[in-house]
């Protein structure tokens, strides 16, 4: 049985199968310091609390804005079209 507190922490391999990414590009993210990772005992672990923020505040466009943005445009070209 596995402890409830450590599905918490991710192991390079996981988080590579959770975010898609190889696993050397993870350590590469791990060396430019891109990543929040921890480190006890030279194992490299990583929260998935702060992994999911840390996706979260990657830059891009949310789905929230694109919409907004989609709504925006219509709005734009059904006031062309009226006049």
């Amino acid at each position: 049985m596995v402890d409830k507190g450590f599905e918490q922490y991710l192991t390079v391999e996981q988080l590579a199968s959770y975010i898609k990414r190889s696993k050397g590009a993870i350590r590469n993210l791990v060396l430019r310091r891109a990543i929040p990772y921890r480190k006890p005992a030279g194992r490299l672990i990583f929260l998935k609390e702060e992994i999911d923020q840390w996706v979260q505040n990657a830059p891009g466009k949310k789905l929230e804005e694109i919409e907004n943005d989609l709504g925006d445009k219509e709005s734009f070209k059904s006031s062309i079209k009226r006049n």
